[in-house]
């Protein structure tokens, strides 16, 4: 048995020993760009493009707000940015727009909801998006049912909730496991015959602010209004309701769905000097909802590679061996609709894909880079590169088998290795979907640490010799995990 182990052990050693050591000449040429870095980090904190960002970025903003997939504004602001980056002074060399047909175009309109019994108070609301009106946008009067999560919903017979409006007082988790509600609050309530639903705006924190997003519905179950209302007044219906008293409610909402839409992808290529048909892309979206200035989502974020591309202008880099392609999304709002547009464009041309980067998380304390992709030389690439960012403490790295950004998704499922901004999202969500997104919560300083993080990545990956190396298994585990796990599993077994 002794012996068995014994080669067990020598077979899987020298699997798991390799798998951990990183390529040395690839390490080393990737510190070589560590001059390049502290120019980039030089550049950014204290040189002229200092500031830059946060100019550009405002500029943008204040001229064009609630950019909502649909609107004149979008393609208006889409239609600016593809002359600027045109222009004599751009350093893009190729700039166009792609279409993106069939796009859900829906217009909030008026909405008003008040408590009628047993006080009398306005709420502040939002409407989801993809929303129905209240029927023939009247005023929907109707006695309230508030619960706290989707089991409590099920508990309820459905003649408790037939006629009436369901009141979700979910309170906060985590964006992901909250959201569901802004998602399913409608269909489910409806199964019940409910008459609308409002949900307990997703965030962790509130100034009697309510936070949009879109919505869905079910085929075959009947579409009832879906309305965002604020956390204060979730928790003050749910009080009123557990001691026992009636509670009527008015809505009123003549938001509509009209006819589908074309919108544009922009797309910005800074081209390589010697494999220009490969790219790397940095992107972020354009859209954003019909509140606020869209600012931190994801303004700021598609910012960062534009401002990057500047950068390595501004020092005279040599160019990088790749393509620097600026992708900016449209309809990331309505569900990813933009992003996987593109895909489907060119999901033949995936080998020509090197690497994929998103900033939609803010930009308010970059702290380094979450990426998913290769585990061996490639995590070795991303983990050299932020610990150059370390003076500016963006040395932080997480690499995940899931998604690291919203629209590269599309990408990254595929096999295309890709990395987001590593962002704290605690504040990110006080804003998140409401009229507070406003450039006001942009600091100047925390955008130059994000530029120059964006720019070291982007450009040491599109310059170096190789092609940035892409994982060849589909397997769960690494080589190196799936070996420790059988010696494990051998070592409890046969001793």
């Amino acid at each position: 048995m002794h012996a068995i182990l014994k080669y067990i052990f020598l077979f899987l050693a020298p699997f798991y020993v390799n798998s951990l050591e990183c390529d040395q000449a690839l390490l080393e040429e990737v510190r070589s760009y560590k001059p390049i870095v502290e120019g980039i980090i030089e550049e950014t904190i204290n040189g002229a493009s200092k500031g830059l960002c946060y100019k550009k970025l405002a500029d943008f903003v204040d001229k064009y707000q609630k950019r909502i997939t649909g609107s004149q504004i979008l393609e208006d602001s889409i239609d600016y940015l593809v002359s600027n980056l045109s222009s004599p002074e751009s350093v893009m060399d190729e700039v166009w727009k792609e279409p993106a047909p069939d796009l859900p175009h829906w217009i909030r309109g008026r909405e008003e909801a008040f408590v009628v019994e047993p006080v009398k108070k306005k709420m502040a609301t939002l409407a989801f998006g993809s929303s129905v009106a209240t029927p023939n946008g009247q005023a929907l009067v109707a006695e309230a049912v508030v619960v706290e999560n989707f089991d409590e919903l099920y508990k309820l017979d459905p003649s408790q909730v037939s006629g009436k409006i369901v009141v979700y007082n979910q309170g906060y988790s985590s964006y992901g496991e909250s959201r569901e509600y802004r998602y399913k609050a409608a269909p489910e309530a409806a199964k019940l015959g409910a008459v609308a639903a409002l949900v307990e705006s997703i965030g962790p924190f509130s100034i009697n602010s309510p936070h949009t997003g879109v919505t869905q519905y079910e085929d075959g179950v009947e579409k009832i209004p879906s309305i965002a209302i604020t956390k204060e007044d979730a928790e003050m219906l749910r009080r009123i309701y557990r001691r026992g008293q009636k509670i009527v409610l008015s809505i009123k909402s003549n938001s509509t769905m009209l006819s589908p839409v074309t919108s544009h992808n922009l797309v910005a290529d800074y081209k390589g000097s010697e494999y220009p048909d490969k790219v790397v892309v940095v992107s972020g979206h354009i859209d954003n909802w019909d509140v606020g200035q869209g600012a931190m989502d994801d303004a700021g974020g598609m910012m960062l590679g534009l401002i990057a591309v500047e950068v390595i202008n501004n020092l005279g880099l040599p160019r990088p061996k790749r393509t620097i392609r600026n992708i900016l999304w449209t309809a990331e709002e309505q569900g990813l609709l933009g992003a996987e547009k593109y895909f489907n464009q060119h999901q033949n041309e995936l080998n020509n894909f090197v690497f994929v980067m998103e900033s939609d998380s803010g930009t308010f304390d970059p702290q380094g880079l979450q990426y998913t992709g290769d585990r061996q030389n490639g995590e070795c690439i991303i983990k050299e590169i932020v610990s150059m960012l370390a003076p500016i403490n963006a040395s932080k790295y997480e690499w995940t088998s899931g998604a690291v950004s919203t629209d590269i998704t599309h990408f990254t499922d595929a096999g295309v290795p890709g990395a987001g901004l590593w962002d704290p999202d605690e504040i990110y969500f006080y804003f998140h979907h409401t009229e507070g997104d406003m450039m006001t919560v942009e600091d100047p300083d925390a955008l130059d640490r994000a530029v120059a993080l964006w720019t070291a990545t982007a450009y040491i990956i599109a310059d170096l010799n190789s092609d940035f190396p892409r994982s060849t298994s589909t397997c769960l585990y690494s080589p190196s995990i799936l070996s420790l796990i059988l010696l494990v599993y051998a070592l409890k077994t046969l001793l």
